[in-house]
């Protein structure tokens, strides 16, 4: 018998260091996957990119017992508040984490960045969230067979726009870029502050995200070793 293994994923840097930082193991980089135990788990953790750019790219052959997908999102849903973390595709020896809600989480193409879009996605999926990697990395583990866990924390809520340039301010791995953020904030001077709120609700989801994220490794753990 071997403990289990867990691969996490996370698209960009902000969602890595939050996760990186709970279960005390080092930074993920593209390419390069950090690795680690936590409560007698063992952890892979891969950085794969907004709309998951760098999934499939993946080398790691080996086989986890888990696979969690771990990040931010998009409220539809609008009794939802900034820092709530929803939990979907969770098989049932897994509990949520206390102060987690159980919800589906959407995955769309593009940044769903304004209210009525929010409003019309909610009507016509019933999502409580939406991100842009989830389904992907579902897929990826359903062809391998991996029971997989998603887990995403409100960082904008259903009746707060989001401005759809956001993802030109941004790599591939959401690291700012200054250049692109000071030409932004020259041409738009009066969205300082909805950027600001932006980077502060995302810190606060982010904490709460690693904590979910720490709380589900310790369930695996829990769960005893893999035959």
């Amino acid at each position: 018998m071997k403990p289990p293994a867990v691969t996490i994923f996370t698209a960009v840097m902000i969602e890595a260091r939050a996760v990186a930082s709970a279960l005390a193991m080092a930074l993920p980089s593209p390419g390069n996957p950090a690795t680690g135990a936590c409560d007698v788990v063992e952890i892979v953790h891969h950085l794969i990119g907004i709309r998951a750019r760098a999934l499939e790219t993946l080398t790691n052959k080996d086989q986890p017992a888990w696979v969690i997908m771990a990040g931010l999102a998009g409220a539809l849903d609008p009794a939802l508040q900034v820092g709530d973390v929803i939990l979907d595709d969770c098989p049932p020896q897994i509990a949520a984490p206390p102060g987690v809600l159980r919800g589906q989480i959407h995955s769309a193409t593009h940044l769903v960045s304004t209210v009525p879009e929010k409003s019309a996605l909610f009507a016509q999926t019933f999502a409580a969230a939406v991100d842009m990697e989830t389904a992907a990395v579902r897929a990826w583990a359903r062809r391998r067979g991996i029971p997989f866990i998603a887990l995403r924390a409100i960082s904008d809520a259903a009746d707060q726009p989001l401005d759809p340039q956001l993802l030109r301010l941004v790599d591939d791995w959401g690291n700012p870029q200054p250049a692109a953020v000071a030409r932004y904030l020259a041409a738009h001077p009066l969205r300082a502050a909805a950027l600001m709120r932006l980077g502060r609700d995302s810190k606060r989801a982010t904490h709460r995200l690693g904590q979910a994220v720490r709380a589900l490794i310790a369930q695996i753990g829990r769960l005893g070793p893999v035959r």
